[in-house]
């Protein structure tokens, strides 16, 4: 359960959380909190609206050539890293060589075997320059399968496939979405925001505040000392009295995914008629609609 109120400050945005994250890493985050934070820090090539698939600002095209088994994807030059350098093809190639070689801790790693020579790399029976993605020139790169793989355009609206650079003399990782890892502390996660997004925005910061006790969430929502918060020991049963709040916001999304990993169409379409997905998520408190692909 997700909802806001006034803010006091209107440059920094208190969100309260009920658990800090042991990490904040995009490729291997299987929190979700972690993930919650992550999307602040990335810049998706897709979203998804309504189990729609669409291109993002930053995306010029995604073709997919069945006969050949490849996507060519060309990317528009308007997408920054935080140190103000411009986001080209060759970091989202990058992107998927930090993501493979993160494969023991990433929660979707078995979702990209069909990338070609991806099985082989993780065996260790081939060398990781031999993955089927390269850059075919600054703003276009090519993904080859080694069998279909009709979900990749969905997978691109995940934090997963996000590109990856990393600064040496700053040692550090850089981030291109709206905002940038400022730190973490036990008390909270704090983002600043990426001065080189492409977005104009008048919020300068986010925190993300650990408040264990539900109640004293709910009372800084009250005073707007919080402006949002994401709690798992929401009161449901408290929910009606909260839309009365004329700033009271819900986010009715759920992570409850139903994923069928199988090219095979007709076995798909067959388990999908069997799940009836509403009934199985009106059942989980009756306070999330299901979400029909990824």
């Amino acid at each position: 359960m997700v909802f806001g109120n006034k803010i006091i400050n209107r440059n920094i945005i208190k969100y309260a959380i009920d658990s800090l994250p042991q990490k904040i890493d995009i490729f291997t985050c299987s929190d979700y909190i972690e993930y919650l934070i992550c999307k602040a820090l990335v810049s998706p090539l897709t979203e998804l609206k309504n189990g729609e698939i669409l291109h993002s600002k930053n995306l010029e095209s995604m073709d997919y050539y069945e006969n050949e088994l490849k996507y060519i994807i060309q990317i528009k030059p308007t997408i920054y890293w935080d140190d103000g350098t411009v986001v080209c093809a060759q970091d989202y190639v990058e992107g998927f060589r930090h993501l493979i070689k993160s494969q023991e801790f990433c929660p979707i790693i078995n979702m990209l075997i069909p990338i070609k020579n991806w099985s082989d790399i993780i065996c260790g029976e081939k060398k990781i320059s031999s993955l089927g993605i390269k850059a075919v020139n600054q703003w276009c790169f090519e993904i080859e399968l080694d069998y279909p793989m009709d979900y990749l355009p969905e997978l691109f609206s995940t934090i997963y496939l996000s590109p990856y650079k990393y600064n040496n003399k700053t040692q550090r990782e850089l981030y291109c979405g709206a905002f940038t890892l400022k730190n973490i502390t036990n008390e909270k996660v704090t983002l600043k925001k990426n001065k080189y997004y492409n977005q104009i925005s008048n919020i300068d910061e986010i925190e993300f505040l650990l408040v264990n006790d539900m109640n004293e969430a709910l009372e800084g929502f009250r005073d707007g000392s919080i402006a949002i918060t994401c709690n798992t020991s929401f009161p449901y049963t408290m929910v009606e009295h909260f839309r009365k709040y004329r700033n009271f916001y819900e986010n009715r999304h759920s992570g409850l995914f139903f994923l069928l990993h199988t090219s095979n169409d007709i076995l798909k379409k067959y388990i999908n008629n069997l799940l009836d997905k509403d009934i199985i998520s009106a059942k989980l408190n009756e306070c999330i609609s299901p979400v029909h692909s990824i």
